[in-house]
């Protein structure tokens, strides 16, 4: 539950900023927006993978090789799919390099305080407080 509850808001605070980029800043088109979000949503959630799958410092935790190809190949798909000639069916307008650097700089910035809470959010409650949240629990 803790996890949770600290990396869920974590996740949509780093939502907000990219609404922020795009609608604030950037002032993106519908097509760019589109495309940005995709982007954005797609490589953060790949890329968090490595970050949460461990609770070592995840440079220090080597991942299967199955897990880095298949997340790479997805993370290039994503990245490459609205610049393609494909990507007009699906509403996207190809966003300039600026916005893809603005986008990977949030996207930087999240798994480090990914990687920053992660220790808290997976820490174990103390053993005597769960005891005694057991203890009042209805059967």
């Amino acid at each position: 539950m803790r996890f949770t509850a600290i990396m869920g808001p974590l996740s949509s605070i780093f939502d907000i900023a990219t609404f922020a980029l795009l609608i604030g800043v950037v002032h993106a088109g519908i097509g760019e927006f589109r495309a940005a979000w995709f982007i954005e949503s797609m490589a953060s959630q790949i890329l968090v993978v490595f970050v949460i799958r461990t609770s070592l410092p995840f440079w220090r935790s080597k991942p299967h090789r199955a897990l880095t190809a298949s997340a790479l190949l997805g993370l290039a798909s994503a990245v490459v799919l609205p610049f393609g000639p494909w990507a007009g069916l699906l509403g996207f307008t190809s966003p300039s390099i600026g916005l893809v650097a603005g986008i990977a700089a949030l996207i930087l910035i999240y798994l480090a305080a990914a990687e920053l809470l992660k220790g808290y959010a997976l820490r174990a409650a103390p053993a005597k407080a769960l005891s005694a949240r057991l203890t009042r629990m209805p059967v």
